[in-house]
């Protein structure tokens, strides 16, 4: 036997799928940035990472601070880490 769940959000369009990918983006590029927008770079290289056994799936724009997040937790033996790698937690949430 199979329930039906109604959905928690009504779909107002229910024939809209989404935003085509191939479409051209309708706003400017600098929307929401005050003068010219910083481009990202990779500060961690792939040796580091190779190093630091970082996932595929988390080399990204802010895997230095995963590194540096990872090397508290070494550095306090994973005891406590939470108290003492505050600062190190908060700012790769910042980053993603």
């Amino acid at each position: 036997m199979v329930m039906h769940v109604p959905p928690l959000i009504k779909d107002e369009n229910p024939g809209n799928k989404g935003v085509a990918l191939d479409s051209e983006p309708t706003f400017a590029p600098t929307f929401g940035f005050k003068g010219e927008r910083k481009e990202r770079v990779m500060v961690a290289t792939k040796e580091e990472m190779d190093a630091a056994r970082i996932p595929e799936r988390h080399r990204n724009f802010c895997a230095h601070k995963l590194i540096d997040l990872m090397k508290c937790k070494v550095e306090n033996k994973n005891l406590l880490y939470w108290h003492y790698c505050g600062h190190a937690k908060h700012d790769y949430q910042q980053c993603l």
